[in-house]
């Protein structure tokens, strides 16, 4: 009986070990993960897509500043330039930047080594490359959607009600003297 306990004992504790100190992944998983998931060519294609949020943004910056719902031709222009300009930032921000480095220091604090190879063996089957083609445009069409609500009128009347209710509890402190 006291072998059974012991053994038992011993098996479970192995496991909870096996659980809780997983390896960490190694440079070369990660690396071929890195290769196999295309992070690069995925940002970009983001990037490409979110042009058209860039956009509606810049939009967005014109008629808040000239109060205007339609725009005219001058205005159309101006809000272009400056989504153009916002693009041409965040491409140039993103070709000085080592993906490739950020990602590997985040596959390994999130993924052991265990989990790096089922990923692998995943993104090498035709599938997974299939998913993996898929997921920047499910993020894309979701911050779309997000984008739409944020810019409904009933969400900008909330906000403009919250900004309210913030400026008048704002007014309860102190006024400060410089």
């Amino acid at each position: 009986m006291l072998k059974t306990v012991l053994l038992t004992t011993t098996l479970i504790g192995s496991s909870l070990l096996n659980t809780t100190f997983a390896a960490s992944a190694t440079d070369a998983s990660v690396k071929k993960a890195i290769e196999l998931s295309h992070i690069q060519q995925i940002l970009e294609k983001n990037m490409q897509s979110a042009g058209t949020i860039l956009d509606q943004q810049a939009v967005q910056i014109v008629q808040k500043k000239t109060g205007h719902q339609t725009l005219s031709p001058q205005e159309q222009k101006v809000a272009q330039d400056i989504g153009q300009m916002i693009k041409n930032n965040t491409h140039h921000l993103i070709q000085q930047t080592n993906l490739s480095a950020l990602a590997s220091q985040s596959f390994k604090k999130y993924y052991s080594e265990e989990e790096l190879q089922v990923l692998i063996k995943f993104l090498e089957t035709p599938e997974g490359q299939s998913i993996n083609e898929k997921q920047p445009l499910i993020v894309q069409e979701t911050i779309q959607n997000v984008f739409n609500i944020l810019n409904t009128e009933e969400h900008k009347a909330e906000m403009k009600k919250t900004y309210q209710q913030i400026a008048e509890i704002l007014k309860t402190l102190p006024e400060t003297h410089k």
